[in-house]
């Protein structure tokens, strides 16, 4: 008898732990799914196009990215997510995919655009100028070399700026660089 329950106990631990499981999912079949959701997430003006499609590839271009974060293109998919839903207004949303990405790949070369990214929905859409610094430094003293690390200095220089004062601090310093180099120009004449 004792011998029947212990056979009977690891059964039911056996049979549990394969419901759990769920099904497994083929990485060449899921992305041949994402791949093909793609061709209809935008139309012929590169618009997208329909707002259920949409809602539809942000959860499965992020779930494609979570459940297969070695393939190569889970990460492409995973950031359009994010700007999928960025795209819709859904800023959150947005945030809480791009954060994901950098906890899934901490070490990819994408993470100054994800970092500066993350700052400027926090500091423009979101108004946390807090957090908005906290990413934008991260591009700035991890990544001193990268190309979006003058995006992040600008950012870290507007924090707090609505888009309409950013703007004018962009038509300032674009009037500022034209008049120096007006200046070097008559300079190099003489």
């Amino acid at each position: 008898m004792k011998r029947f329950t212990t056979v009977l106990i690891a059964s039911v631990f056996i049979l549990a732990a394969g419901c759990n499981r769920g099904p497994k999912l083929n990485v060449d079949e899921e992305r041949e799914k994402v791949q093909q959701l793609r061709k209809e997430l935008y139309d012929k003006n590169s618009l997208l196009s329909s707002y259920d499609v949409a809602k539809e590839a942000i959860e499965k271009f992020r779930a494609f990215g979570l459940n297969f974060p070695e393939d190569s293109l889970a990460q492409p998919f995973h950031i359009e997510a994010a700007e999928i839903a960025w795209t819709m207004g859904e800023y959150r949303l947005s945030v809480e995919i791009y954060e994901e990405i950098a906890k899934l790949h901490s070490d990819s070369e994408s993470m100054p655009y994800v970092y500066t990214r993350l700052g400027s929905i926090y500091n423009d859409k979101l108004k946390d100028s807090e957090t908005a610094e906290k990413y934008y430094s991260i591009v700035v003293e991890q990544y001193p070399e990268d190309e979006f690390v003058a995006s992040a200095k600008f950012g870290l220089e507007t924090l707090g700026m609505s888009e309409d004062e950013q703007f004018r601090v962009i038509l300032r310093k674009q009037a500022e660089a034209e008049a120096n180099a007006k200046m070097a120009e008559s300079t190099e004449q003489r």
